[in-house]
């Protein structure tokens, strides 16, 4: 849990400002069209104020549970020997993403190379046992025949051919090189290359 809030940690002040203000609007029709000019408003502010202090709390206490579990889900689905074994031998890499996002949560990838071809590989969002693989390339979609093709070709072997990547969601195995090697080997074979200026 420590690490999930250190990576986090210039979030939480901003999620909860946004909570508290979205809580303040929500009740503020509530508490003060049906008593206007009523007495006893400052009674009124105060449940008001403790009304929007507790839901943008609960709000809180669920986005925090919601993205530590997910995070938990994700650092044990690294943890798999196979993946280890996988992320050893290629020299893969441990990066953070949404970083400077305040409205999305930060999230750990892995980066690394296979055959000069830069990957991206991260826990599917919403799915334990799903990984997205992401292969960056060089090219980028137009308008022709080629292109049609290209897109149909991906799309038969279960990959998205997008603008400069390949992304496939495959679930998790214990061959996962192998599947994420057929990616590369599927690319190849179609004549895309790794992109150019990049070290």
């Amino acid at each position: 849990m420590r690490k999930f809030l250190h990576i986090n940690r210039r979030k939480w002040g901003f999620i909860f400002k946004r909570l508290l203000i979205g809580s303040a609007v929500i009740w503020m029709p509530l508490f003060f069209l049906p008593l206007t000019g009523k007495p006893g408003w400052l009674i009124l502010l105060m449940w008001y104020l403790l009304f929007s202090l507790g839901l943008a709390f609960m709000l809180m206490v669920v986005i925090f549970t919601e993205g530590y579990f997910s995070y938990r889900r994700q650092e044990h689905l690294f943890g798999k020997k196979s993946l280890i074994i996988f992320f050893d031998k290629y020299h893969f890499q441990t990066d953070l993403i949404n970083t400077d996002n305040h409205w999305h949560l930060t999230q750990k990838i892995k980066i690394g190379r296979l055959d000069l071809y830069p990957i991206l590989i991260f826990r599917t969002p919403g799915k334990s046992q799903f990984i997205n693989t992401v292969i960056e390339i060089d090219w980028a979609p137009r308008e022709d025949l080629r292109s049609a093709e290209l897109k149909t070709c991906f799309k038969r072997c279960n990959m998205t051919l997008g603008h400069g990547a390949v992304l496939k969601t495959m679930i998790f195995s214990d061959d996962i090189e192998e599947q994420i090697r057929k990616m590369v080997e599927i690319i190849k074979g179609n004549g895309l290359k790794p992109p150019t200026g990049k070290d």
